[in-house]
Parts: C-alpha cells; sequence; structure tokens
C-alpha cells in the first residue's frame, strides 16, 4: 500500500526519519595587505580541520586588489538555534538575523 504514509514491515505506521542533507558549503579567506602565503596558511589550517573526504577544492583569486581564497567542502548547514536563521560562514559569534550567541 502505497499512501505516503511511513510504515514498517509489518505495515503499521511509523514515524518518517529525516536528516538533513549535507551540501558544498565554503569558508572565505581574504585580505588586502597579508601576503599570498599568510591566506594559503589560514585556508590550509582550516582545510586540514575538515575531513579530507568532504574537502571539495580550494581556490583563489584577486579581487580589486584583494587576496582571496575559499575552502570548499561538504558539510551540514548551520542554523540559529532561535530563530533558524543559517548561519554558515558566520564568525561573528552572534546571529546576524535576531543577535543571539551562536
Amino acid at each position: 500500500m502505497d499512501d505516503g504514509v511511513a510504515r514498517d514491515s509489518s505495515g503499521r505506521r511509523v514515524a518518517r526519519t529525516t536528516t538533513t542533507p549535507e551540501r558544498v558549503l565554503h569558508r572565505v579567506f581574504r585580505a588586502t595587505i597579508k601576503p599570498w602565503e599568510a591566506l594559503f596558511s589560514e585556508a590550509a589550517a582550516f582545510a586540514g580541520s575538515i575531513d579530507p573526504s568532504k574537502l571539495v577544492t580550494i581556490s583563489h583569486s584577486s579581487d580589486l586588489g584583494e587576496g582571496v581564497v575559499v575552502v570548499w567542502y561538504w558539510g551540514l548547514p548551520k542554523h540559529c538555534r532561535r530563530c533558524g536563521y543559517d548561519l554558515t560562514g558566520n564568525t561573528t559569534g552572534k546571529c546576524s538575523e535576531c543577535g543571539t550567541e551562536t
């Protein structure tokens, strides 16, 4: 019977379990004064803290004279426990939507 309700092997209704799927996340390292070596070192330290199977790539570019290094990786999005705002990439320690400490 396919009525859209989750059932176990004996046909009894069971609660559906949902998991948040991983998605590609990124962390940006940028600077105008630091040399490229310093940016790459920061990015490498962060990338080294990620499970190697989750690392997608590391890219770099120059944007209006500013060095930019981006680490791309698979992970779970982070959300504010109070309002649910997506905190991916937030490094301030506070939710930018409601101000809750993260």
